[in-house]
């Protein structure tokens, strides 16, 4: 190959690789949200009643596995060689799972949740006439702790190498074919 032919190759390359920023982005975002909805959204399922299982430090408990279902991942700006794209759950309740906070009543007197076992908002009296054999809870707010389960699940994509592996596939593909 001439000098001529080296150029025009390496020229076709660069053209390529401007092209591949987006679908490398894209498939980063895929890489990310899989390792969420798949494992860390999934680490500690348990019933609608029970206790979570979950550490305080850790990401939230799994009941209905919604939270991870509901994940979106949409292109982003992109041109110049520079992609990106997001990935994030929809459901109502995912920022005050992700940040913690206080959920206070709104259209009644107080939350009410059952459980298997009782707690110090448990109302013994109302459980044992119409618990079913669960306790009933009642409190005007709760306090819900933070479980940063995003940034836990991207350190873990990071660390397991499939995000870099991932990226590196689609680049080599969409530059080399």
């Amino acid at each position: 190959m001439d000098l001529a032919g080296l150029a025009e190759l390496l020229g076709e390359a660069a053209r390529k690789a401007e092209g591949a920023a987006l679908p490398c982005a894209m498939e980063m975002a895929e890489a990310f949200t899989d390792q969420v909805t798949k494992v860390t959204l999934r680490r500690y399922p348990h019933g609608p009643f029970d206790r979570t299982p979950a550490p305080r430090s850790g990401p939230p408990g799994m009941v209905s596995g919604d939270l991870a279902d509901s994940f979106v991942i949409t292109a982003g700006a992109s041109g110049g060689g520079v992609g990106s794209a997001y990935s994030g759950p929809t459901v109502p309740y995912a920022r005050i799972q992700q940040m913690g906070g206080e959920i206070f009543a709104r259209n009644r007197r107080a939350l009410m949740w059952r459980t298997d076992y009782e707690t110090p908002n448990t109302n013994i009296a109302k459980s044992e006439r119409e618990g079913g054999g669960l306790f009933l809870n009642f409190a005007r707010h709760v306090h819900l702790p933070a479980r940063d389960y995003m940034r836990r699940g991207l350190e873990e994509c990071i660390a397991s190498g499939e995000l870099e592996r991932r990226k590196c596939d689609v680049f080599m593909a969409e530059v080399w074919g």
